[in-house]
């Protein structure tokens, strides 16, 4: 009986393994890869965060308050943005800008514009707008076109005074 019940586990753990196996390689063969891709009608999108280091590491970034005056975009409109001129401790040669997130719970306030801030957090984002090749599934709609918008998650806002003069260029 024990015999039984060891064989069929092995035979149970190997038959679990080829299908593991076959399925992974199946994947493969249909043109699936272990990295997600977007695609639309030009073909495949590779996400790069606007901030340098990777999507998710928490990072320290100075910069000034903007709206979307100073941008002249349309979509800007009721977005908060940050010019960034610095990331942790190195200056941007063009700064960058990017939407601000903040989590509710958290009461971190952002300041009005053209006020010069140091925050902690991280880059993420998401895909918005519809796929050229939906339209022939649904009724064509004014819309962006699918694409990935980068954000700035806050978790701490810095010593004010410090990033006033960073920005001033007292510290390099």
């Amino acid at each position: 009986m024990k015999l039984t019940l060891i064989a069929a586990a092995l035979i149970g753990g190997l038959v679990g393994s080829t299908i593991t196996y076959s399925l992974t390689n199946r994947l493969g063969d249909l043109g699936f890869s272990k990295r997600t891709r977007a695609v639309d009608e030009n073909g495949p999108t590779s996400l790069t965060p606007l901030l340098g280091p990777e999507f998710g590491k928490t990072i320290e970034i100075e910069g000034k308050i903007v709206d979307d005056t100073d941008t002249r975009y349309k979509e800007d409109v009721g977005k908060e943005l940050i010019e960034v001129y610095r990331v942790d401790d190195v200056k941007l040669t063009k700064p960058v800008v990017i939407e601000l997130s903040n989590f509710s719970f958290t009461r971190i306030e952002i300041p009005t514009r053209g006020t010069k801030v140091r925050f902690r957090g991280y880059e993420t984002g998401e895909f918005t707008g519809i796929p050229m090749k939906a339209f022939k599934d649904i009724p064509s709609v004014a819309t962006a076109k699918f694409h990935f918008e980068s954000r700035f998650q806050i978790t701490k806002r810095l010593n004010i005074e410090e990033a006033e003069q960073i920005m001033d260029g007292n510290r390099e």
